[in-house]
């Protein structure tokens, strides 16, 4: 199959989505093209990171550019294989993408993946044994196995509460190496997860939120108070996470 002039294609793509013209990008794609990205999870949890057609690509574009009005990407990079070109872009914030793309015999996009740096998630070996003995800490008894319990992987992420937003980004990212992944929602645009400002970031290979939310009128960081606003835990086997706050 052949594979486009990697110059020319990477050139009209990121002119296209610096201009923020969804259908100039969407040009290149096949209508049944398969496209999966871990922010698609975040925009459009349904996805589950999978959007299938044109259609479904144009409305998570569309919906993830309303919270990035600033939206802007650097190539870094270039590369050719065969029937596919991966192009390394640094996006607005600083954070590292490979966006992968597969080509069928009329050049068009027929398979995408957005990859992001460090974006896996640590997983802790799964239990060996079915009965568990719980902690001293907690009441001293025996937990049997039980087929609807849940049967957990590890944990998925992790969210902070922050006083200021672009203050805890800098320290994660230019103190201890951490990478910006994603910027969401500002506030007022989408309540559905609180209201407020978030980041999502990745540090070691492990992903997690900073949650400045609109009731934190600045306070100063305090030991004795709990900082942690949310953690979610993933349960392959229904592809299910579990959450608490």
């Amino acid at each position: 199959m052949p594979t486009p002039d990697a110059k020319q294609f990477s050139e009209q793509w990121v002119n296209a989505w610096n201009a923020h013209d969804i259908e100039a990008v969407l040009e290149h794609f096949h209508d049944d093209v398969i496209f999966t990205s871990p922010v698609a999870a975040r925009v459009l949890p349904e996805t589950q990171g999978v959007i299938a057609g044109k259609g479904a690509l144009r409305h998570y574009w569309t919906t993830a550019l309303k919270s990035l009005p600033d939206l802007h990407f650097e190539i870094v990079g270039v590369y050719r294989g065969e029937s596919t070109l991966v192009i390394n872009y640094r996006n607005h914030l600083g954070g590292l993408v490979n966006e992968v793309l597969t080509f069928d015999e009329d050049g068009k996009v027929r398979e995408g993946h957005g990859a992001h740096t460090w974006m896996q998630t640590f997983t802790y070996p799964a239990a060996q044994n079915d009965a568990l003995t719980v902690s001293p800490l907690a009441p001293s008894k025996t937990v049997e196995s039980d087929s609807h319990r849940p049967r957990l992987a590890g944990l998925h992420h992790f969210g902070i509460s922050v006083a200021d937003l672009e203050r805890s980004v800098r320290f994660y990212c230019d103190v201890l190496g951490g990478d910006l992944l994603v910027a969401e929602t500002p506030e007022g645009e989408d309540q559905r997860r609180f209201p407020g400002r978030a980041a999502i970031l990745s540090l070691g290979g492990q992903v997690f939120d900073l949650c400045e939310h609109s009731s934190n009128a600045g306070e100063p960081f305090d030991p004795v108070r709990t900082g942690l606003d949310h953690f979610a835990l993933e349960e392959p086997r229904n592809n299910v996470r579990l959450r608490r706050s």
